[in-house]
């Protein structure tokens, strides 16, 4: 005799294996966030881009695992997706700033030198 979905959940509980609530939207807003700061404060987006990334990776896992609730899996990839092209982009507009900020700073010198 078949058994159906609901049978294994409760033969589930029975023996104490409960599964994690999916966090899918607060992946995919920090996802969408990180990005989204890229254009206003990468300092900003690029810690909340490695967040996603980090919990996207993470809470596939536990899903895969059968530790947290799958529904939310769509939700939890696409957040993660975002989050890499987040911290990529964030990283990558750090390293510019950064650069031209050495740049400014060693121009200045040289300036000041000069005189």
């Amino acid at each position: 005799m078949p058994r159906d979905e609901y049978e294994d959940d409760y033969d589930d509980r029975r023996r104490g294996v409960e599964e994690l609530p999916h966090r899918g939207g607060l992946v995919l807003a920090f996802g969408i966030i990180g990005l989204v700061m890229f254009f206003m404060c990468p300092l900003v987006g690029l810690p909340l881009g490695v967040l996603a990334w980090v919990w996207g990776t993470k809470d596939l896992k536990a899903m895969d695992a059968g530790e947290m609730d799958p529904e939310g899996r769509g939700m939890t990839q696409g957040g993660m997706i975002t989050g890499i092209i987040g911290a990529a982009l964030n990283g990558l507009a750090a390293l510019v700033f950064l650069a031209y900020l050495v740049f400014v700073v060693v121009l200045g010198f040289a300036f000041i030198a000069a005189k």
